[in-house]
């Protein structure tokens, strides 16, 4: 691996991996944690969770495409797959 693959892994890596732990904060604290400590994690609504997500949708969205963008070849590809992964679940789940 060379020296600019390293650096693009890395400023990948400042966008993406943040998001990805805000995402899945997201999802434990409205799927899971209710469930294993109702104490602190009250169960939340649909409404609610989709408006904590929604949240977190706008914060990101604009980082991620525009490393997505910049980085292109690998990371432009992936994203796609990703949105179109994406897409497909929540056509899934509306089912």
């Amino acid at each position: 691996m060379g020296e600019d693959a390293l650096a693009r892994i890395v400023k990948f890596d400042r966008v993406a991996v943040p998001a990805i732990i805000e995402y899945k904060w997201v999802e434990a604290k409205c799927e899971k944690l209710p469930k294993i400590l109702p104490w602190l994690f009250p169960p939340v609504t649909d409404e609610d969770e989709l408006e904590q997500f929604m949240v977190v949708h706008k914060k990101w969205v604009k980082p991620l495409f525009d490393i997505y963008m910049e980085l292109g070849g690998f990371y432009y590809k992936t994203g796609q797959k990703i949105a179109a992964n994406a897409a497909g679940m929540v056509h899934a789940c509306n089912r």
